[in-house]
């Protein structure tokens, strides 16, 4: 699941799984971790993180490249756990 969340290991190795550690033991970016979460507030849809220098005041348009990577229950679901 992390992994389809866009989750990677800042160093570029493997994602250590330890299925009774639900916060996880891997040293991540900052940007990664931000996604993940994107992806709960979207509703399950990851969009792979760009960077932004400048958004013109005229464009409003929906970011390209999102794909559906779980179900809305289960979103549901882990935002019902969230503090």
């Amino acid at each position: 699941m992390a992994e389809r969340l866009g989750a990677a290991r800042a160093d570029g190795a493997p994602l250590l799984e330890y299925l009774t550690f639900a916060l996880g033991v891997n040293e991540v970016a900052p940007w990664t971790v931000a996604a993940s979460y994107a992806t709960f507030a979207a509703h399950g849809k990851y969009c792979e993180p760009r960077a932004v220098a400048e958004v013109p005041a005229a464009v409003r348009r929906v970011p390209q490249g999102l794909r559906r990577t779980m179900s809305a229950w289960t979103v549901l679901t882990i935002l019902g756990t969230l503090p």
